[in-house]
């Protein structure tokens, strides 16, 4: 493993998860409130109105702590794995990975966040939940989950975050792969006459495009387990069921199938942004790095 690509891979990583991270995270709010509070909220411009109105626009952005400082973690931890998974299949800087070869890699890093995004996630979810304007904080949920359920409390909604992130990661790494390899070959070909002639940000439109559609496709086919994990986790606050899935098939049964997709317009509204600014950062930021001579 060359030690200066992990580094570069993992700052950059940081940076852009965070910064996807910010532009994104009043529609993550509401995503929650509509998987967890249907009968209280019923489309997401309905959610962030009614949120503005009743709380002030600040509380948008309320539980963005945790996530903040556990994405530049999670984010640096998924792309420097990532990374190091396509070099341990025999890819070097540069190649172009396969679709398999992609969708491996990304479920590899996928499987590597969760040690972080398992216990970040617990206490965003139950942030977010909470109405009215006095918020409680971060320390103050998770001192209350390690109180009333122990250190493993925390862990609350493992293998249903496995279960998401090893399948949604495969899926977001090897769309992006794919569409940003097509994109450039199809931008390529149209200016294959005179290569000077093409726009520079062309190349940071592909880049937004594919991360636009990794995103909503990782979401899409990854869906309904964020929305039993959301509800396993937010539960009673806290009150355990025996497992995610029993909170799944209470839901089908309850509610119908449909009920695993609320808030999914919401979650769109959201990854558009976070997954095409998460890609356009992370790929500025290791040009920066493969420039300067110092890196």
């Amino acid at each position: 493993m060359d030690p200066k690509e992990f580094r570069n891979e993992l700052l950059a990583g940081t940076l852009g998860g965070c910064a996807g991270l910010l532009v994104s995270q009043p529609f993550d709010v509401a995503k929650v409130r509509i998987q967890t509070q249907p009968h209280k909220f019923k489309s997401t411009f309905g959610c962030l109105a009614h949120s503005v109105k009743k709380e002030g626009v600040s509380k948008l952005f309320r539980g963005v702590m945790p996530p903040l400082l556990a994405t530049g973690v999670v984010n640096g931890i998924l792309f420097s794995s990532v990374g190091t998974a396509k070099r341990l299949q025999g890819l070097s800087n540069g190649d172009e990975p396969t679709v398999g070869q992609a969708f491996v890699s990304g479920a590899f890093g996928g499987g590597c966040t969760c040690f972080i995004s398992v216990p970040a996630e617990l206490v965003k979810c139950r942030q977010q939940v909470e109405l009215g304007r006095v918020q409680t904080s971060f320390v103050q949920i998770a001192r209350e989950i390690v109180t009333r359920e122990g250190p493993m409390g925390l862990t609350t909604g493992w293998w249903a975050t496995v279960a998401r992130d090893v399948w949604s990661y495969g899926v977001y790494f090897s769309v992006y792969d794919f569409v940003s390899l097509e994109l450039k070959d199809t931008l390529n070909d149209h200016y294959s006459s005179d290569a000077a002639t093409m726009p520079s940000y062309m190349k940071e439109l592909r880049i937004l495009a594919a991360g636009s559609l990794a995103g909503i496709a990782a979401w899409t086919c990854s869906y309904p387990i964020d929305t039993i994990k959301s509800k396993y986790q937010t539960n009673s606050l806290g009150q355990r069921q025996r497992s995610w899935l029993v909170v799944g098939k209470h839901m089908i049964q309850e509610h119908g199938f449909s009920s695993l997709w609320r808030g999914y317009t919401a979650c769109l509204l959201r990854s558009v942004p976070l997954n095409a600014v998460t890609f356009l950062v992370y790929e500025k930021t290791m040009e920066f790095f493969d420039d300067a001579p110092v890196f």
